[in-house]
């Protein structure tokens, strides 16, 4: 589907495999969304909104916030402030003083430079995945909406200057996949430069003041995890508040504040295996990526030496996504002996260490035959899909026909 750029709900199930309800993410415009969400979602459940400008705050005498101040002259109060500030962060940062710790040791990339598209030829170019394309110094992003393209290049300022990176976008964009676009195609877009700190604050609550999103930290936009981040946050300090009836006390603080922090040196080293299984040297950013950064020091995240075995014979352990970054990136022997390996690892680490592991022994030459067969059947399964492939609509169509 995705090198045909095709798209079913798959409501007879004519297309073996495919869930429509479970296989399938949006792009979406973040403004909008948040709008929507505003208007259709808050607003009749009574939640109120008073637009301001925040000008500062006065603090109690444990550094704890007391009002907020506004630039009209009228001030607020509350139990908690969440700093939805972005990467300001006025609260947690600047009046909270809390400490950052950044990822820049083994995450490079601190700059990105934006622009929104419109479509040339719409079929082709509205695209049913998400890509992300590398250049000379980072990569590219591209997420087709409705109606244009936002697309942004994330670089290393250490190897590029902002307008070197404009200047390979720009080139990028001109001979941009199926599509050729001139500069004069490009002449009346508006470019933007961004600086990113990748990263998080030690602690995300600290007194009366909670970081979420931006405010808290960011790790590059590559697997969106910034949105995840957020949702998840959300749901924690759900948790902690709802536990007992919104009584909480610093024990609650501490295991929020460890929840995010563990999420995001797991997002850290996620993303960064997919810049440490790099099989690129051919530009100074690519060789100083797979040969000069030391992925292993200093580091607070799920350590890579975890990681390491994983790679060596595949005895996967419950990191999330890291398996298909390592299956992808080719970090991992697929072969029948490693299939065979993690086999008996999982039988193995399924019993207990004194149950006797030739009880739990498998037939080896039942399982290739079962193996064999399975791979019989995918093959049969893609015929028949690429029989329903050729019936399907375009992306384009698809969404036309569906979106109100």
């Amino acid at each position: 589907m995705i090198d045909a750029n095709k798209l079913t709900k798959n409501l007879k199930d004519e297309l073996i495999g495919f869930d429509f309800e479970q296989d399938t993410a949006y792009h979406m415009d973040a403004a909008l969304l948040g709008e929507y969400l505003k208007r259709h979602y808050c607003f009749p459940r009574k939640v109120g909104h008073k637009l301001k400008t925040y000008s500062g705050a006065t603090l109690t005498l444990d550094g704890s916030i007391e009002k907020l101040h506004f630039t009209d002259g009228s001030t607020e109060t509350a139990d908690l402030y969440i700093d939805c500030t972005g990467f300001k962060s006025e609260l947690l940062s600047v009046l909270m003083k809390e400490p950052f710790v950044s990822f820049s040791k083994i995450l490079k990339n601190d700059r990105a430079v934006a622009a929104r598209i419109d479509y040339v030829d719409i079929e082709r170019e509205m695209e049913v995945s998400t890509n992300a394309i590398a250049l000379s110094s980072g990569w590219v992003w591209n997420i087709p909406l409705f109606n244009r393209i936002g697309t942004g290049y994330v670089y290393s300022s250490a190897f590029l200057d902002p307008s070197a990176a404009e200047d390979e976008f720009r080139q990028f964009l001109t001979r941009r996949g199926s599509v050729d676009r001139t500069e004069r195609d490009l002449g009346n877009i508006d470019f933007f430069h961004i600086s990113i700190r990748q990263g998080f604050h030690r602690r995300s609550w600290v007194k009366n003041v909670i970081g979420i999103g931006l405010s808290n930290g960011f790790i590059e936009p590559l697997e969106s995890t910034g949105l995840m981040l957020t949702h998840e946050s959300i749901f924690l300090l759900l948790d902690a508040l709802g536990q007992r009836r919104l009584l909480y006390n610093s024990l609650d603080v501490a295991s929020y504040n460890n929840a995010v922090r563990d999420t995001m040196n797991h997002f850290s080293t996620f993303i960064a295996l997919h810049y440490a299984l790099a099989e690129r040297s051919d530009t100074p950013y690519w060789k100083h990526i797979t040969e000069e950064v030391d992925y292993t020091a200093d580091h607070d995240s799920i350590p890579f030496a975890n990681v390491l075995p994983i790679m060596k014979d595949g005895a996967y352990t419950n990191l999330s996504g890291i398996p298909y970054i390592l299956s992808g990136m080719k970090g991992t022997n697929r072969s029948l002996s490693s299939i065979e390996h993690l086999t008996r690892s999982s039988i193995r680490n399924n019993y207990n260490d004194t149950v006797n592991f030739a009880a739990v022994d498998i037939d080896m030459d039942k399982f290739r035959t079962d193996c064999k067969n399975f791979l019989h059947e995918l093959e049969a399964r893609q015929e028949r899909n690429c029989r329903a492939l050729a019936k399907m609509s375009s992306h384009y169509e698809f969404l036309k026909e569906h979106i109100p």
